[in-house]
């Protein structure tokens, strides 16, 4: 590997510092132009993928919310992609289709990558159906027959096939002890009583309210000045904003994250907080 790499090592290293544990501690490089910077690590990414992807031996990479990609990171999956130099590669690119419009910089690499002679399958993600989700609650939980069905047509209902809403969904029914594992018998079980109790009209917003509502007082505050700021928001200004250190700022929202309330769900969030403030 380090022979591949030859003076570049150093490069990968900066940006993989883990490499060093594989071919040892590297020595930083000469002070060069950024442009000249940019080639370089284009070059040596490139070496390093080709240690890996040969023949008989592929090598793929998935690479996941390709609608957040930055420019650097695009223009490295171009490089990869339209080098002339065979390679046993595969990428994945995973990303959202309703959040990548007409102009959009993945858009226009997609459509420059179809026009070069590279291999291009698009596998649109559809939503899981009532069999799958059946299917799926079996194998994690073990439910079957009567005790699997009511559920399983509560997550279908709730979640309309989406699995990361499936997964949300079971991880609440799970805090509100729902669902439950009952060590004596070693199988999970479910309170029908309390599933029944759930209004028809109860959809996923719904239950995320429900999770808002129960944060401390100090971190639902803290979303109130983040809702002004956007659906998105940086850490380093709403600590700023706030009045609040760094440190102080990131462990008030870390309850929030560890319950997954913020990150696919901060524009749902943010409409919900702006509400409550207009009331408040």
């Amino acid at each position: 590997m380090t022979a591949s790499l030859a003076i570049n090592a150093w490069v990968v290293a900066n940006f993989i510092p883990e490499i060093e544990w594989v071919i040892g501690k590297q020595e930083d490089g000469p002070d060069i132009p950024s442009q000249g910077m940019h080639n370089r690590f284009l070059l040596a990414i490139r070496r390093f993928v080709d240690v890996f992807a040969v023949e008989n031996h592929p090598l793929v990479l998935f690479i996941d919310d390709l609608q957040w990609a930055d420019n650097a990171t695009i223009d490295l999956m171009r490089h990869l992609l339209t080098n002339q130099a065979r390679r046993d590669l595969l990428i994945i690119a995973a990303y959202r289709d309703n959040e990548v419009s007409i102009g959009h910089p993945f858009e226009l690499f997609l459509k420059q990558i179809k026009n070069q002679e590279i291999d291009v399958v698009s596998i649109p993600i559809r939503p899981l159906t009532q069999e799958h989700i059946e299917q799926w609650v079996e194998d994690i939980l073990d439910l079957k027959g009567g005790s699997a069905h009511p559920l399983v047509t509560l997550i279908f209902r709730i979640t309309k096939g989406n699995p990361f809403f499936i997964i949300q969904l079971l991880q609440l029914l799970h805090q509100e002890k729902w669902i439950s594992f009952d060590l004596s018998t070693a199988t999970w079980q479910v309170n029908l009583t309390a599933l029944q109790q759930i209004p028809m009209t109860d959809s996923m917003i719904d239950f995320i309210k429900k999770q808002i509502n129960k944060l401390p007082v100090e971190t639902f505050k803290l979303l109130q000045l983040a809702a002004c700021i956007g659906s998105q928001f940086n850490l380093k200004l709403l600590a700023t904003i706030a009045g609040e250190s760094y440190e102080k700022t990131a462990n008030l929202l870390w309850e929030g994250l560890e319950e997954g309330l913020f990150y696919q769900w901060m524009p749902a969030i943010n409409g919900f907080i702006r509400t409550r403030i207009k009331h408040s």
